[in-house]
């Protein structure tokens, strides 16, 4: 029994090294198109070349990552719902991410501190096997044939999609809506694989009322009165006129991006800032902060949602 044990170890490996033949052999397969054409990003179909979630393996190829944070504070009405399924997460955006992608979704509760949510999505998008596709890698390759590559593609749109937004419509509603802790999180734990160093490009879509509401920072409360000190239509303006307090606290979380960072802002507005000042302050607040953590202007896309007429 262990001579067959010991002989089945030497012939994977054999055959493996062999294949390879190196590891500086299996770093060039996997970043380098199967054809050997110019393809941007190359087609790559060595399941060697990528981890469990179908992510590659090397980081030359990680490129991009696009993660989605949902706001169920108040729990998703069929409105919102509607949104994410027919917008943010729809099968014409999902192709529209370059091959390779990793997409992410996270659920922006209090249930769970913000380091230790777990992402309902987090999974990179395999190639989609159509041939009319912006992206040359997208076509179906003889070495795999078109039903597989298309299949794949359905069965990460399914989990992605329809799986996360059964659970986030099952998401109870919340206490508190921690919106630049969640923010900070993503961008600073490991876990979530969003920090600069893991992606050369990562995308944020925040989905949400935008209404921060904790202890330390209610927005609804400081921003009740119009005419205070607390300007709430500019981020630097509100942080300037905050108390020491909170001022150090938003140090202390503020977020870790780059410039290269994008963010995609939909603001669902609700019965209860619909039509107040509120409603458009938010707008310039979330862009301003945004500014402040890093990212540039126009790397920045607000999208306003009604959720009720």
């Amino acid at each position: 029994m262990i001579r067959i044990v010991l002989f089945f170890i030497f012939s994977f490996s054999f055959s493996a090294f062999t294949f390879f033949g190196s590891d500086e052999n299996l770093n060039e397969v996997c970043k380098s198109d199967v054809d050997g054409q110019t393809r941007n990003p190359p087609l790559i179909t060595k399941k060697e070349c990528f981890d469990s979630k179908s992510c590659p393996l090397l980081s030359e190829m990680k490129r991009k990552h696009y993660l989605v944070l949902v706001d169920t504070t108040d729990g998703l009405s069929n409105n919102e719902i509607g949104f994410l399924k027919g917008d943010v997460l729809d099968r014409k955006t999902l192709l529209s991410l370059e091959p390779y992608t990793k997409v992410s979704l996270i659920n922006l509760n209090d249930k769970v501190t913000p380091s230790e949510a777990i992402p309902l999505a987090d999974r990179c998008r395999p190639r989609s096997g159509i041939a009319v596709s912006p992206f040359a890698a997208d076509a179906p390759h003889s070495s795999q044939g078109v039903n597989f590559t298309k299949n794949e593609f359905r069965k990460w749109g399914a989990l992605t999609q329809l799986k996360s937004l059964e659970s986030l419509g099952a998401a109870k509603p919340a206490n508190k809506t921690l919106l630049f802790e969640h923010i900070n999180a993503v961008t600073t734990v490991s876990k979530f694989d969003f920090r600069e160093s893991d992606y050369q490009e990562r995308t944020l879509v925040l989905f949400s009322d935008l209404m921060q509401f904790s202890d330390r920072i209610f927005l609804r409360k400081l921003c009740k009165d119009y005419n205070t000190k607390l300007n709430c239509s500019d981020f630097e303006k509100f942080y300037k006129a905050a108390s020491r307090k909170i001022q150090s606290y938003l140090d202390e979380i503020k977020p870790s991006f780059s410039e290269n960072s994008k963010i995609i802002i939909y603001h669902v507005i609700n019965k209860e800032v619909r039509g107040k000042p509120l409603e458009r302050n938010l707008k310039g607040f979330w862009i301003s902060f945004f500014e402040w953590a890093g990212v540039k202007r126009e790397n920045i896309d607000y999208r306003m949602l009604f959720d009720s007429v």
